[in-house]
C-alpha cells in the first residue's frame, strides 16, 4: 500500500529501524545471542511494530486514494488557480494541502483532505467555467454578426450551415471546467484565437459564396497602425490620408472593404 501513495512521501524511518532490528535479531540462529539482540532492540522492535499496526488500520485504500488526489490538485490544479488569482480561502487551503502532504505521515488524519479538496477544485472549477461561458456567448455573438451581414439572406440552408459551422465547430472549446489542458491561464487566449480564426475562416466562405452570387467582391485592407504614434495634427492628416487612398482604390475597383 505505501507504494501507491504519492511518489514523494517519505518511507517512516521507524519501518527502516525496525527491518534493521529484525535483521539483527535473525542474524544467530542460538537462543541466547538472538534473545540479547532482542532486549537491545526492544525500543525498536516496539516502535516499529506498533507504527505497522496503525498502518494497517490507517493506511487505508480511502485514505491513498484521497493522498493521490491532493497530489494532483497541488501539482496541476493549484499552479493554474494561483497563476490567475485565487481568493485567499484557496490560498489557506492550498498551503495546509500542502503541509499535510509533507508530513512524516500523511495517511493519518488524510479525512481532513476533504474540505481542502473540495474548495480548491470548486474554484478552479468556477474559474474555468466563467472562461468557457464568456467563450460561448462572444461565438453567439460572432455567429449574430454574421447572420447580419448584407446577403445571408440570400444563402439556401445548407450554405448557411458550410458558413456557421466554422464557428461552432471550428471554435468550439475542445475542454471543460474539469480539464487541466489547455492550462487555466492560457484558455481565455487560447480560446480566443480559435474564435479569430473560425471567425475568419466564415467570413471568408459567406464572401466567396455572395460573391458566386453576384455581390460586390469583398477585400480586406490591413491598416497596420497598431502602434504608431501621431505628434501633431499634420501627422494625423498624413495618416488619415493614407487610409483613405488604400480604401478608395478598393472603392473604385468596385469592392466592398473589410478593414482589419
Amino acid at each position: 500500500r505505501f507504494r501507491r501513495l504519492p511518489k514523494d512521501t517519505a518511507y517512516p524511518e521507524a519501518l527502516t529501524k525496525l527491518e534493521r532490528a529484525l535483521e539483527a535479531c535473525r542474524r544467530d540462529r542460538k537462543v541466547e545471542p538472538t534473545v540479547l539482540a532482542v532486549r537491545r532492540s526492544l525500543n525498536v522492535l516496539r516502535d516499529g511494530l506498533t507504527l505497522l499496526r496503525r498502518m494497517e488500520t490507517d493506511l487505508s485504500d480511502q485514505a491513498i486514494d484521497l493522498l493521490r488526489q491532493a497530489e494532483d490538485v497541488r501539482n496541476l490544479t493549484w499552479p493554474s488557480l494561483d497563476a490567475v488569482g485565487a481568493s485567499d480561502e484557496a490560498r489557506a487551503a492550498a498551503s495546509a494541502l500542502a503541509a499535510h502532504l509533507t508530513t512524516e505521515r500523511p495517511w493519518e488524519d488524510a479525512a481532513e483532505l476533504v474540505p481542502r479538496l473540495e474548495l480548491l477544485r470548486n474554484e478552479y472549477r468556477a474559474r474555468r467555467r466563467a472562461v468557457l461561458d464568456a467563450h460561448a456567448n462572444e461565438v453567439d455573438v460572432a455567429i449574430d454578426r454574421l447572420k447580419r451581414r448584407t446577403g445571408f439572406e440570400r444563402l439556401d440552408p445548407d450554405q448557411r450551415h458550410q458558413v456557421l459551422r466554422h464557428l461552432r465547430e471550428g471554435a468550439a472549446p475542445t475542454t471543460d471546467e474539469r480539464a487541466i489542458v489547455p492550462a487555466l491561464e492560457a484558455l481565455e487566449t487560447l480560446l480566443a484565437t480559435r474564435r479569430e480564426v473560425a471567425e475568419g475562416k466564415a467570413r471568408a466562405q459567406l464572401d466567396a459564396l455572395l460573391e458566386a452570387l453576384g455581390e460586390t467582391p469583398v477585400v480586406e485592407v490591413a491598416l497596420n497602425v497598431s502602434g504608431r504614434e501621431v505628434e501633431s495634427e499634420a501627422e494625423l492628416e498624413r495618416l488619415l490620408d493614407e487610409i483613405r487612398r488604400r480604401i478608395l482604390h478598393e472603392l473604385a475597383a468596385h469592392h466592398r472593404v473589410r478593414v482589419r
